[in-house]
């Protein structure tokens, strides 16, 4: 049985006399900390004095139905646990924001965005909170309902193009 060649890292220096300098780097510990992997996909730290990274490598067969949907699968797979310290805020104009109730408007992508956080601990009737603020939308899209139609019609008429 044949071995199979020793696969090493280099830098490699080409000069203007046509010489090269092969400089293989030392064996050593892996750069990789903390390293998770899910199917072929995998999310680790770079061990750096100078710039320490954070690195994501998502992959998917070729024929799977939905590339994107199942990488993003695989990136909240991979980083389940880690908190954000950043509330994706949608983008858009902000017609309300009270009491874990907030809607936005957005010209540009012509789109309505609802976001609705129900804080348990203040509102065990959940449901009936959640049918208070159901009413708060209507109660908005009441009050901007020209601003609204406005957007309706842009809509239609970019679809239509």
């Amino acid at each position: 049985m044949e071995e199979k060649p020793k696969k090493v890292r280099d830098t490699a220096t080409f000069f203007a006399d046509d010489r090269m300098e092969f400089r293989p780097q030392a064996e050593g510990e892996s750069t990789q900390l903390d390293k998770k992997t899910v199917g072929r996909s995998s999310f680790y730290k770079t061990k750096s004095e100078k710039e320490p990274q954070m690195v994501a490598h998502l992959s998917v067969p070729a024929d799977s139905p939905d590339p994107v949907a199942q990488m993003q699968e695989d990136l909240a797979l991979l980083t389940k646990g880690m908190e954000t310290k950043t509330d994706v805020q949608p983008k858009g104009k902000l017609l309300v924001d009270e009491d874990g109730l907030r809607i936005f408007a957005n010209n540009s992508r012509k789109t309505i965005t609802v976001v609705q956080e129900i804080d348990l601990s203040a509102h065990p009737n959940y449901e009936r909170f959640m049918l208070t603020q159901l009413q708060e939308i209507f109660k908005c899209f009441t009050i901007k309902e020209t601003y609204l139609h406005r957007l309706a019609n842009a809509a239609q008429k970019s679809s239509r193009r």
